[in-house]
């Protein structure tokens, strides 16, 4: 009895994965992007684009 043959090495390399979630990456966050355009416009408009909104002490 022969032992069995030693399978062939993998075609494709570990670096497919890359291209691939970077674009399921972009895809995820394409749909924020227009919220964030309107949050930095909003900012400018107010003229407080350096400063983070107030935090209000919790009641309670």
């Amino acid at each position: 009895m022969t032992d069995a043959p030693t399978p062939p090495p993998p075609a494709l390399s570990r670096w497919w994965r890359l291209p691939l979630l970077t674009l399921l990456a972009v895809l995820a966050f394409l749909p924020w992007v227009p919220a964030a355009v309107r949050r930095v416009g909003a900012r400018r408009e107010a003229g407080d684009a350096g400063r983070l909104p107030a935090v209000e002490p919790r009641a309670g």
